[in-house]
């Protein structure tokens, strides 16, 4: 039987050992924070049960990354990020029209920064095909909004489901997790001026939002985890107009 007190013990020195390091040699302050938060998720023990650390010290190895994805004004950039806050452990920011910061341990970041790609690519394939499935005279680009967001909320609800149910999804979407409050006082530790915002999404179209919503399941979120950044980058052809 596994004795959590001597884990957390461990966990302890584990974090010790980053808080000491973290100046001197960042290389092992981050190989100990890692095994202190594999252990962390294998006996799904929480840093409130840790005694003499708090968020700062669990939120040692966050940083940021500037990623250039097209600005705000692309559809795909006002549905995707809201997944990557809520299944992939970090912040996102907008630094300005143009680029998106990653806040995350380094291995949140890339695996986030992977599964954007990967959905930006199939949310616009899937979009495509949709849009080219009606006869000429009915295409119209007013059902992208809605689809967009039945997507969203269809692979909203499939994550979530699969979280509580599976245990492999769980250790993807949490991989080298550290805790949402530790994340959130260094995320305002490095933006302080940074106003609570809220996303708001619109379904004009109930059916095209229902179809959306069910061509959700055409989406296999694991390869995104998975891909490799560059094939994860590659999207349709420039000769494929812009809907």
């Amino acid at each position: 039987m596994i004795d959590l007190e001597n884990v957390k013990r461990k966990i302890g020195k584990l974090l010790q050992v980053a808080n000491a390091k973290r100046i001197a040699n960042q290389a092992e302050a981050e190989q100990a924070l890692r095994l202190a938060q594999e252990l962390m998720i294998k006996y799904a023990i929480d840093e409130a049960t840790l005694s003499g650390f708090d968020e700062k010290t669990l939120g040692i190895g966050i940083i940021k990354k500037e990623i250039d994805v097209g600005g705000k004004r692309l559809m795909e950039n006002k549905f995707i990020p809201s997944l990557l806050i809520d299944f992939f452990n970090v912040r996102l920011i907008w630094t300005n029209r143009e680029k998106l910061t990653f806040v995350g341990t380094r291995t949140n970041i890339e695996i986030a920064e992977n599964v954007y790609w990967y959905l930006r690519r199939v949310f616009r394939d899937l979009w495509l095909d949709y849009y080219y499935s009606f006869p000429e005279w009915d295409r119209t680009t007013r059902r992208k909004q809605p689809y967009y967001d039945g997507l969203r909320l269809g692979l909203r609800n499939r994550l979530k489901e699969e979280r509580q149910k599976n245990e492999q999804m769980q250790q993807v979407t949490t991989a080298l997790m550290v805790s949402k409050r530790a994340l959130a006082v260094r995320y305002r530790e490095m933006f302080p001026r940074v106003a609570r915002g809220k996303m708001n999404f619109y379904r004009r179209d109930d059916e095209t939002f229902s179809d959306g919503m069910r061509d959700s399941s055409k989406i296999n979120i694991v390869r995104g985890v998975v891909s490799d950044r560059n094939s994860a980058k590659i999207l349709p052809p420039s000769k494929v107009p812009r809907l």
